[in-house]
Parts: structure tokens; C-alpha cells; sequence
């Protein structure tokens, strides 16, 4: 948000992380917070850029969430702020809804390859050079021969992938 001009980050409700024994120390939790009051410093943390929806609709406003889709190939635009410094680790996650083989992925042209899958979910190394320049990821995600895919999340990860989903 900071990066597409907001002048402030207001995260409503978001103390699950040190309350109540969650995974964050307080230490983290309140580096977060502080780092979120910079640019600057937001640029030096790993980050993760998901595909959202929303789950709100106004009257008669005709909306399509991106999530969960299906098909043999699949576009998908995440919006990724600043390109990664070089030697910057970048992963792409899916998470699909049955445990077929693991689909070919490119991010903005640039094929991943595959690293990890624990369940539905598969995670793909992606070369930094396929953000540089950039501030988005155009992520396609091609079925194998013969199958379809269905896609329930992605996240583009700068600064790596940690088992269990976090940067």
C-alpha cells in the first residue's frame, strides 16, 4: 500500500499474532508494525504478494473473484511493488485443490522450477531476473498433458519461502 502512495497502513483487528500464543514472538510482531511506518524499510523484510478477492459486493455490481479458477492454462497478475534487489530469493506458491501433478508455471515469462510440495500446496524457485524492472508478476500456470488444474491460492514471495507459508 505504502508503495502505490498510501500515506499510512491501518491493519484493523490484527493482534492473533501475540495474543493468544500464535507464532509471531512480540519482538516480530512489533518490528512489523514499525517497519510499516517506512518504505525504506519495508524494502528490507521479505514480503509476500497474494491474489485476493473481495467478498463484498455492491447491488447489481457484477463481479468475478479470481479464485478459485480452473482450467488447462491460467493468468493470474499480482501486483509485487519494488523489483528485488539481485540475488534476492523469489518463490511462487499454489495452492490447488487435489494432489494432481504439479503444473509448469512462468512467472512474466520466466519458467519456475519446482521445489516443494507438501499436500495441495507446491512451491516453485523463481529466477530473480523475471522481476527486474518490474512491479507486477504475470503468473500463468499450464496443466499437465491432459489435465486440468484448480488453483485455490498464489503468492509471489520475495525473499524466500519458509516451510509453512511464511517468508
Amino acid at each position: 500500500m505504502l508503495d502505490g502512495g498510501a500515506d499510512a497502513v491501518y491493519l484493523f483487528n490484527y493482534f492473533g499474532s501475540i495474543i493468544g500464543g500464535g507464532e509471531w514472538t512480540r519482538e516480530e510482531y512489533l518490528r512489523t508494525l514499525r517497519a510499516m511506518g517506512a518504505l525504506g524499510e519495508l524494502h528490507k523484510l521479505p514480503r509476500r504478494h497474494a491474489v485476493t478477492w473481495r467478498d463484498i459486493v455492491g447491488p447489481k455490481e457484477k463481479y468475478e473473484a479470481p479464485l478459485p479458477a480452473e482450467g488447462k492454462e491460467l493468468r493470474f497478475e499480482v501486483a509485487t511493488g519494488p523489483a528485488p534487489e539481485a540475488g534476492a530469493k523469489v518463490g511462487l506458491e499454489l495452492a490447488l485443490e487435489a494432489e494432481a501433478e504439479a503444473p509448469a508455471v512462468t512467472v512474466n515469462g520466466v519458467a519456475g522450477v519446482l521445489e516443494a510440495r507438501e499436500g495441495g500446496v507446491v512451491r516453485f524457485e523463481v529466477p530473480v531476473k523475471a522481476l527486474e524492472g518490474r512491479e507486477r508478476a504475470e503468473v500463468e500456470v499450464k496443466a499437465a498433458e491432459g489435465e486440468t488444474v484448480r488453483v485455490m491460492g498464489v503468492e509471489v514471495a520475495i525473499g524466500g519461502l519458509a516451510k509453512g507459508g511464511r517468508p
